[in-house]
């Protein structure tokens, strides 16, 4: 995630410093006329009015998702805050202490599941109502709104495997959020008469969304597995 806060910030900030030289070159350009600009510095105006139009697309994509990794990455920071302070080995509740978490971060995720599944059975229709329909459940079953910092991480657990738990439930809250884009973007394609643009970008979050789900599940499963907690353990907690 580093990479992300070191990388796409000074990107950003090129493409900005891209985009004014843009806009102040064509306004020149326009001012003394086309007809006395030289054939190679044409083409040059012609690259930078074309990088103001693509920059400004860019700068509010890239903004987008610079925030979402923001929230990422702060979410990390409070979680390395939340557990600096606890024990460094397990103790004798761990197990099931690490059990009731799971199954607290499964009942947090239930009806963002099942809302997300309706949704996938409606773009598999033809009934627009459907898909709009469903993306609002999405809208409303996914909107954590903070619920998921009031899951106590088990400190019996010990410092590391408690980590472990967090990190893994924060992806769970990470896909609800890119459930809720996905269900933004649909919602706001079909307002616009299947604006494709709109479409394609609600089936990338809801595949980021998939993976980002899995990534949860998977690993609050092997943070447990230390603890002796076996798949039977957790049978019946999703």
């Amino acid at each position: 995630m580093d990479f992300f806060r070191s990388g796409v910030g000074p990107f950003i900030s090129t493409v900005m410093a891209a985009v004014v030289a843009g806009v102040a070159l064509n306004h020149l350009y326009e001012q003394f006329g086309q007809q006395r600009v030289h054939g190679g510095l044409k083409r040059l105006f012609s690259l930078l009015k074309a990088v103001t139009s693509w920059g400004a697309v860019a700068l509010a994509a890239f903004g987008l998702v610079d925030c979402v990794r923001d929230a990422y990455v702060q979410n990390r920071h409070n979680l390395y805050r939340r557990v600096e302070s606890y024990p460094p080995r397990p103790t004798a509740t761990a197990k099931p202490d690490a059990i009731a978490f799971y199954r607290a971060v499964q009942g947090l995720m239930r009806d963002c599941d099942v809302a997300q599944a309706g949704q996938m059975v409606a773009l598999g229709g033809a009934d627009p109502v459907s898909k709009y329909q469903a993306a609002k459940g999405v809208e409303r079953s996914c909107d954590l709104n903070g619920r998921e910092y009031r899951l106590t991480l088990p400190r019996s657990a010990g410092h590391d495997i408690a980590l472990s738990l967090g990190k893994a439930s924060s992806d769970c809250a990470m896909a609800a959020l890119y459930r809720i884009m996905s269900a933004n973007d649909l919602d706001a394609g079909l307002k616009r008469g299947d604006d494709v643009v709109k479409l394609a970008r609600s089936r990338d979050s809801g595949a980021e969304a998939l993976i980002l789900r899995g990534r949860c599940e998977t690993g609050l499963r092997a943070a447990m597995r230390p603890l002796g907690v076996t798949d039977a353990d957790l049978a019946g907690a999703a």
